[in-house]
């Protein structure tokens, strides 16, 4: 890539950050790279500010939430600090938003996929709503998550293993097909 390349705002998804516990370093140097909106709690935030990297907006269910030059304050009234933040992007017009967490929320990205692409990102696991088509390679006997127990969908390219697991069953692309809007899936990272 040229380094000649623009990066328009809010072209790049955002990151929000819930917490960093156990979080690879590499992986968040990676989601760092293109200079993204960063969204942090409290506890997030003294990390992330211990580490040098700038914070665009920290939003704290205190009054008196941490002062930075620079940085902006949202006060989470009632509700949590995920909804607060992607209800910020949505209302900012952002399309796309990486989300660092230990939760595993999949009723958090059920309620806001139709609103905004989210990936949720645990430190061993990727999750992110999927439109029906949709297609990705991927090596040989690695493992796909689809969780929804009510839909009827179909895959190619993958072997269930259990209830929620599959399989590829080898180089190369994989698919699945619904009739619903979107499908939660998930990869091992």
């Amino acid at each position: 890539m040229s380094s000649h390349h623009i990066v328009r705002e809010k072209q790049e998804p955002a990151l929000i950050v819930d917490s960093l516990s156990g979080f690879d370093a590499e992986l968040l140097g990676q989601l760092l790279e293109w200079s993204p909106t960063i969204i942090a709690n409290k506890e997030s935030a003294q990390h992330l500010l211990r580490e040098d990297i700038h914070i665009d907006l920290i939003i704290s269910d205190e009054h008196n939430g941490i002062q930075q030059d620079q940085v902006s304050v949202l006060y989470a009234d009632k509700a949590s600090f995920k909804e607060t933040a992607l209800n910020y992007l949505i209302e900012k017009k952002y399309q796309a938003a990486n989300l660092v967490s230990q939760d595993h929320s999949l009723q958090l990205l059920q309620r806001f996929a139709p609103f905004i692409n989210i990936v949720l990102i645990n430190g061993s696991q990727r999750m992110f709503a999927i439109k029906s088509g949709f297609k990705k390679w991927k090596a040989a006997n690695q493992k796909v998550y689809i969780f929804d127990d009510q839909t009827n969908f179909q895959v190619k390219g993958l072997k269930r293993e259990s209830h929620v697991c599959y399989t590829t069953v080898g180089d190369g692309f994989f698919e699945i097909y619904f009739e619903k809007d979107f499908l939660i899936i998930g990869e091992s990272l």
